[in-house]
């Protein structure tokens, strides 16, 4: 299998369509956002588990939802690493006694092990113990994020990249 090189190209745009959202307790004004190089290092050790057949490790990087969107995903595993298109970050915000988790969404797009093109936003972020993590880190799965909160924004526009 190739591990292609995953680039960090920019422009502007990206429309995000389905909504994402992580709330946690505590106050999060301080959160702290990833940086691009943070956010490529765990993007790369997620194409690692993938290209060695470790789909269970992959899950360990994200949320709860991974398996649920492996298997759904299952059989269209990428072999190539995807290309980055574009990033943004994502401030937290406040929703009641609550806050939304900010971090780095990260626009990648590719190839799936169907032939089939992908485009997903992938949002990284820092847990309550300091680890960085990735909302869903089935890279190929297609998910999108809505919010308002946008900012930073470097993407490309639709259909530029891959």
């Amino acid at each position: 299998m190739s591990r292609g090189p995953v680039l960090l190209l920019g422009a502007l745009g990206g429309v995000l369509v389905t909504s994402c959202s992580l709330l946690t307790s505590h106050p999060a004004p301080g959160t702290r956002i990833p940086t691009g190089v943070e956010v490529s290092g765990l993007l790369t050790q997620a194409v690692d588990l993938v290209q060695g057949g470790d789909l269970d490790g992959l899950c360990e990087l994200g949320g709860g939802n991974c398996q649920r969107i492996l298997e759904e995903n299952r059989d269209a595993v990428p072999t190539d690493a995807p290309t980055i298109l574009g990033s943004s970050v994502l401030h937290p915000e406040q929703h009641g006694d609550a806050w939304s988790v900010g971090g780095r969404i990260l626009e990648v797009c590719g190839t799936d092990g169907l032939g089939d093109p992908y485009r997903t936003a992938m949002l990284f972020f820092f847990n309550e113990n300091d680890q960085l993590r990735i909302t869903e880190p089935v890279y190929w799965s297609r998910m999108r994020i809505a919010t308002g909160s946008i900012a930073e924004p470097n993407m490309q526009q639709a259909g530029e990249g891959c």
